[in-house]
């Protein structure tokens, strides 16, 4: 992660904090309401930040000797005081929508896998609340990829391949006669063996893989779309009209239609701040080391044990233990750039919902906004 991307996500959680206060403020003013000490609470800010900020924009309020603020009397006094609120928060919009567009170079491509169960050929339905899972409807990946790094496993020489990121394992079952129940869990690696993955993204099993097209020199990197994978990279958001029109059925029939309730919780896991916590460490979805040895296979990996929620068995895994450091020990790979990987999934998951998913779901004019 560079600095660059490092610097202007920070100005854009800054700049959405200083909507937040002003937005606020703008509401306690209407209101009638000059606590201080409120609006520090609302807005978790400190007094000192909040007083800096009016200052910083020239907001004339100040606070009185009982911490409350002070606001003119006079009516259209108070109404330019309001106007100047509102163009400053139109100012900071545009700030924010100038920024959101840097970040869309941050998104590389979304991944998704259609069935986790069939990608590893695998017939366990598992459990969920103690109880067997009688049937599994659905157990896709969605994942916003970032760095892939290759080892060896050290006992038998194979490859894998560990895949860092944002991503959710979503699952849709059922238990006996009861209604529906969906499930998910939040991961930010993907493991799998190599020649797993290279089966997975192999042509010959191709839905449909979009090149670049002869007559649009600008069109950006491949889609693909295989049985068990699929890859739509963000940047076809820059492509020639003509193309993405030419590209929007085939994206529409085989990720909207099938994949909605997957891409919608995807997009609300992501927009809660509390999500892909950098104290967490990783949370690796695992394929296993190998296809002639099943270690770690169908399991989840964390570096420490997490909440109850989080580590309770769900349908379609086999387990979900702190395992995560064994698998790290066998990548040349040291704590400071391990860290930044974690620490990227957060930022990830902020460029999906601040830009990623209106860019995907500009391609379904069947489907509204949230």
């Amino acid at each position: 992660m560079s600095t660059t991307d490092i610097n202007f996500m920070e100005k854009l959680s800054e700049l959405k904090k200083e909507k937040d206060v002003l937005y606020t403020l703008k509401i306690a003013i209407e209101q009638e309401k000059y606590d201080l000490k409120h609006l520090s609470s609302t807005t978790k800010r400190k007094r000192e930040e909040i007083l800096a900020l009016l200052s910083k924009y020239d907001i004339s309020v100040r606070v009185d000797d009982k911490n409350s603020l002070s606001v003119s009397e006079n009516p259209e006094e108070t109404k330019e005081l309001l106007a100047n609120i509102n163009e400053t928060l139109k100012k900071l919009e545009q700030e924010v929508k100038s920024l959101r567009k840097s970040m869309f170079q941050l998104l590389d491509q979304v991944l998704i896998i259609p069935s986790w169960k069939n990608l590893l050929q695998t017939e366990f339905n598992g459990f969920y609340n103690n109880q067997a899972v009688e049937k599994i409807m659905m157990n896709p990946i969605i994942f916003l990829s970032d760095v892939a790094l290759t080892s060896i496993e050290s006992t038998i020489r194979e490859p894998f391949i560990l895949i860092f990121g944002a991503g959710l394992y979503w699952v849709k079952f059922s238990l006996g006669r009861s209604t529906l129940i969906t499930d998910s869990r939040e991961i930010n690696a993907l493991l799998l063996p190599l020649d797993l993955y290279e089966k997975a993204i192999d042509d010959s099993t191709s839905m449909f893989v979009g090149t670049r097209d002869a007559l649009d020199t600008n069109v950006p990197a491949t889609i693909k779309m295989t049985e068990n994978f699929i890859s739509i990279p963000f940047n076809i958001a820059t492509a020639p009209q003509r193309t993405q029109m030419r590209l929007r059925g085939i994206i529409m029939r085989n990720v909207f239609h099938p994949f909605r309730e997957l891409v919608d919780s995807f997009y609300q896991h992501c927009k809660n701040q509390t999500n892909y916590a950098y104290e967490e460490g990783l949370k690796i979805l695992s394929a296993g080391l190998s296809t002639q040895k099943p270690l770690y296979f169908n399991e989840i990996l964390t570096e420490r044990p997490l909440s109850s929620a989080y580590m309770r068995l769900t349908a379609g895994l086999k387990n979900i233990q702190a395992k995560a450091k064994k698998i790290i020990g066998d990548f040349d790979i040291d704590q400071e750039s391990l860290n930044e990987f974690v620490r990227k999934a957060r930022i990830l998951a902020d460029c999906f919902s601040d830009v990623g998913f209106e860019i995907l779901t500009n391609w379904d004019p069947e489907r509204p906004l949230f």
